[in-house]
């Protein structure tokens, strides 16, 4: 069983959950949506492994069985580069959500979707699991090769975000704290205009592509 303070944690995911079991499937998925929506944009990556694995179960059930196993993928990726493994409360799920995507889709098209979506990024696996799909990037900036005005190490910390590090890690390879990580990173969004850590990957992504 989880702790309160994990209960706490993924009380929105539980909400969708229930509501998807009473028969609300639309309302149910909607929340796990945004469960994903917020626990990408708090960098809660432990929350959003277990999110991913909701909305890749609910996939299986509706019979999307590419998104599940790409869902699947994505919580690995996240569970991979965060060092974490499955919670035991939730391996039954994901069991039965890998069983039906393999029966629907046959094994060899179930590891490619798998292998697709354990090749995002953390940001682009969000996104999926919010959108269902990856936007086009937008075209860059006029102004992105002058870098709208970023300190040296505002660049530096958007480089980093880009990697898919967290703050914490970010606050570590840099030698800052935590909180002067999450100030630069606001900053950063500020001067770009963005709304979004995933939005600030894809302009670092245009900048040096």
């Amino acid at each position: 069983m989880p702790s309160p303070g994990q209960a706490a944690k993924f009380a929105l995911n539980y909400l969708g959950q229930a509501t998807w079991l009473r028969g609300d499937r639309p309302r149910g998925e909607a929340l796990a949506r945004e469960a994903a929506a917020c626990k990408h944009a708090l960098d809660d990556r432990n929350g959003l492994a277990i999110v991913l694995e909701t909305l890749a179960w609910m996939a299986a059930e509706l019979g999307q069985h590419e998104r599940a196993a790409q869902l699947l993928g994505a919580a690995e990726r996240v569970r991979h580069e965060t060092s974490q493994t499955l919670i035991e409360l939730f391996r039954a799920q994901h069991e039965r959500s890998e069983s039906t995507a393999v029966r629907g889709l046959g094994l060899r098209s179930f590891e490619a979707a798998f292998a697709r979506g354990r090749a995002m990024t953390i940001s682009e696996g969000a996104t999926f699991a919010v959108a269902g799909s990856l936007p086009p990037k937008p075209p860059p900036p006029a102004e992105a090769k002058r870098h709208l005005g970023l300190t040296r190490r505002e660049l530096e910390i958007a480089r980093l975000v880009a990697e898919d590090l967290t703050n914490k890690q970010i606050a570590a390879r840099l030698f800052l704290s935590q909180r002067t990580v999450e100030t630069h990173i606001t900053n950063i969004l500020n001067k770009l205009g963005l709304g979004s850590r995933i939005q600030l990957s894809r302009w670092i992504a245009d900048i040096t592509g």
